[in-house]
């Protein structure tokens, strides 16, 4: 219109509300920098967008600091941003920074898998394999922080780590294997494990399997002794002897067969410590001399001898063993491979990563601990990008797919518009060892900004749920410890299309599966990931045996990975309460001790949470009496001899009655001894059991002792015969008085003394039966010699 103008702003302004002013118009009100990025609005139009701590803008080759952490780029108002991507810290080849490190970088085959974590990345050794942190460390799994290097992984020295080899006698040796150890009872022992004797001097174990320790060879109870009595075979060193009826004493090695006692003797001839054999052929009745199994005969100067055959060695006098053909054969079985040896023959096998130079069998046997390794066949590293052996497969629309070689497997970077089906919507997929490149494709399926219209792509905005593109559709795998929502606990990765949104993912309950740790347990979640069972009380896991189970093994209970089923082997069983050697070192919690009591030792009953201990007769359980109940945190204090004439004692066991009082009887007090069930008390002289017509009675723990009463000895059928008078005038005894007219027939007849004509009194201690020769008679009145000196009163 004439006389009128009109204003606009420059690009990057709006006009204010009130139509006077141009305003800084901030672009991250109208465009996006996509889910994994912040946005800061800038002057001229234009935004800056930022990645998330984790997240990068996808370019080809090396990666330098300010792409991984200060990933920046500069977008114009209506401009697309590019897709921030998850950065794979796992990655060891991602980036060259000074002080930064990337990947678990570790001796090819020794890592199991890496796992990208928010600012870090969780290196997971394989079985048998550690982190290097520290000599005494067992970590097999552990987060690394990207200022942090990992040290690569190291065998694990189960040999140190198990040690319970070396509280065994003198000789027994423990070999390393990868996540086992081979453990070797000295010569007369055989190897115990699983509660079970092994008949074999050597075994191995797998990760921590407990070994029970080396038992010795009862060779007579193993390999008899015929028809002879039991006494005629006697345990020695590397066998046993017989004595045959002649009084002739075999030797028998290991487990040569007795087979009769022979009439003549056997000459055993040595060579080097290397003895023969001789038994008794009852058919021919000849005496047969030859070599044992793993000896062989050689001729010497006008006799023969036995020397250890191929395989085997002298391990001291009359000794030979099988030889250890990875540590004695030269060279054993080269670089790069592991070894297993037999009699006589060793096994060789390429590590993971490694092939035979040659085109030799795998495994390649070796017979012969002579024979030495042949550098022709030595392992050397496989070339994974070979395509005849690896490779990343076919073209990919008429594009090949590159390749670069690692040391534990090689990159696969699809071409331009493609993706790696399975990389988490990267165009590159590390491939480890000798696993498949998936391949490549067109659509990213993993892209979850793509969402839109009933059509779903990606998992979740959840960094820790893995997607992997595949066609039509994607893969969506929880992180470890969580589960599908919606799907069985057990389901920790599902594959949906594009029709289907990814529910999402919850904790597993590893404890809610049926049975979790079987019958008589408690199961509990301590763990991301794991669930960890206990046996309750008065039971234990029956893998570990029933006898001698280490004390740190019965508390520490059994940790089990995930929704892992339940080993019924592992099932909870009733502790073994009489068993004083059930656990060791024995806590004294079971059973009821090994001391001999006279020449007995304490009875013991089970019961369900414990055992009943008894001492043997003559003794009590030290401060609980007869018996003790106890459970299986309560040690037994062991017996106590009975003082059964201590009146006290029964403050000391807390039951039953003791001694025979306090009081005494005419100044003296009760005599009291000790007996088997009890105790004997006996009353001073002239004194009866009160209740009982006799001085001494035997009473039992269970009885009173009643005292003493004085005794009537003039109570007695008789007791001072005829013509006499009987009293008590003292305790004890009994005064016999004949009649006037009458004195003792033992006095005699004539010649009396005048005293005791005239006394006429007879005492008689306690109840000592009256005698007939005491009887009174008549004096003899007309004897004028009858008392001397004589009265005149007689005659």
């Amino acid at each position: 219109m004439e006389g009128s103008f009109t204003c606009t702003c420059k690009t990057g302004y709006v006009i204010s509300e009130d139509g006077k002013d141009c305003e800084y118009l901030n672009s991250c009100n109208y465009d996006s920098c996509g889910p994994n990025a912040r946005c800061t609005g800038e002057r001229e139009n234009k935004r800056k967008c930022q990645c998330y701590l984790g997240y990068h803008y996808e370019k080809r080759g090396l990666y330098t600091k300010t792409d991984l952490f200060e990933p920046i780029k500069t977008y114009a108002a209506g401009e697309i941003a590019d897709e921030c991507n998850l950065t794979d810290y796992c990655d060891e080849n991602l980036a060259e920074i000074p002080d930064k490190f990337f990947g678990c970088p570790t001796d090819p085959g020794l890592l199991e898998k890496c796992l990208v974590g928010v600012g870090g990345r969780v290196c997971t050794c394989l079985a048998g394999y550690r982190i290097n942190t520290n000599e005494s460390s067992t970590i097999t799994s552990q987060f690394f922080s990207l200022d942090k290097r990992f040290p690569g992984c190291v065998e694990i020295d189960e040999c140190e780590l198990y040690n319970e080899w070396r509280s065994e006698p003198s000789g027994t040796q423990c070999i390393q294997g990868i996540n086992k150890r081979n453990i070797t009872c000295p010569h007369g022992y055989w190897a115990s494990v699983r509660g079970q004797v092994a008949p074999t001097p050597s075994i191995t174990l797998v990760g921590s399997e407990y070994f029970e320790g080396c038992k010795r060879i009862e060779y007579c109870k193993v390999y008899g002794y015929g028809s002879l009595q039991p006494s005629s075979c006697k345990e020695v060193d590397g066998g046993r002897n017989i004595t045959c009826p002649s009084g002739e004493v075999l030797f028998l090695a290991n487990a040569t067969e007795f087979l009769g006692c022979p009439n003549t003797p056997c000459t055993v001839i040595e060579n080097g410590g290397c003895e023969g054999s001789c038994s008794w052929d009852p058919t021919n009745y000849t005496v047969i001399c030859g070599c044992f199994s793993d000896r062989t005969t050689v001729t010497l100067v006008n006799r023969t001898a036995c020397v250890c055959k191929d395989g085997y060695k002298k391990i001291e006098a009359g000794i030979c063993a099988p030889s250890n053909a990875c540590y004695e054969s030269p060279g054993g079985c080269g670089p790069n491979s592991g070894c297993m040896s037999g009699t006589n023959v060793r096994s060789c096998t390429c590590l993971p990563g490694f092939h035979f130079k040659s085109n030799v069998a795998s495994p390649h046997v070796i017979t012969g601990v002579n024979v030495a390794w042949n550098s022709a066949n030595d392992c050397v590293a496989d070339n994974y990008c070979d395509a005849s052996h690896y490779g990343c497969g076919p073209l990919v629309n008429n594009k090949a797919v590159e390749c670069v070689a690692t040391a534990t497997g090689r990159y696969c970077t699809c071409p331009e518009g493609y993706f790696a089906i399975g990389a988490s919507g990267r165009t590159s997929a590390l491939i480890l060892a000798k696993d498949t490149f998936p391949g490549c494709t067109q659509s990213n399926n993993c892209d979850i900004t793509l969402t839109a219209n009933n059509t779903y792509y990606g998992c979740s905005t959840d960094t820790s749920i893995s997607c992997s593109a595949t066609t039509g559709g994607r893969t969506c795998t929880c992180p470890y410890g969580k589960h599908v929502i919606g799907y069985n606990i057990t389901t920790l990765k599902v594959t949906l299309t594009t029709a289907f949104e990814f529910p999402g993912c919850q904790d597993v309950n590893e404890c809610s599966i049926e049975s979790p740790c079987g019958p008589f347990a408690h199961c509990t979640t301590p763990l991301v990931g794991k669930r960890h069972c206990m046996c309750n009380q008065g039971y234990h896991f029956a893998s570990f045996g029933n006898d001698t189970i280490p004390v740190s093994k019965l508390a520490a209970g059994i940790t089990v990975e995930g929704t892992t089923p339940w080993k019924e082997e592992d099932n909870c069983v009733v502790n073994n309460n009489c068993n004083h050697r059930f656990d060791s070192p024995p806590s004294g919690k079971y059973g009821c001790g090994e001391t001999l009591y006279g020449s007995e030792y304490p009875g013991c009953i089970p019961t369900p949470t414990g055992r009943v201990c008894t001492c043997p007769i003559g003794y009590y359980t030290v401060g609980y009496g007869k018996s003790a109940t106890l459970n299986d945190t309560q040690i037994f204090q062991g017996c106590t001899q009975n003082d059964a004439c201590d009146p006290g004692f029964s403050e000391i066991v807390g039951e039953g009655l003791f001694g025979c009082g306090t009081g005494t009887y005419n100044n003296e007090a009760v005599t009291c001894r000790v007996e088997t069930n009890g105790r004997n008390c006996k009353c001073p002289n002239g004194f009866n059991v009160i209740g009982w017509n006799q001085s001494d009675v035997t009473f039992t723990s269970n009885d009173a002792f009643p005292g003493c009463v004085d005794i009537s000895e003039c109570d007695t059928n008789s007791p001072c015969g005829e013509k006499a008078s009987c009293s008590t005038p003292e305790v004890g005894s009994r005064h016999c008085q004949c009649d006037i007219g009458y004195h003792s027939a033992s006095l005699g007849s004539t010649g009396i003394p005048l005293e005791a004509i005239l006394n006429r009194t007879i005492i008689i201690y306690g109840s000592v039966a009256w005698k007939s020769t005491d009887d009174c008679v008549e004096n003899n009145h007309c004897d004028v010699n009858f008392d001397f000196p004589s009265s005149g009163g007689y005659g």
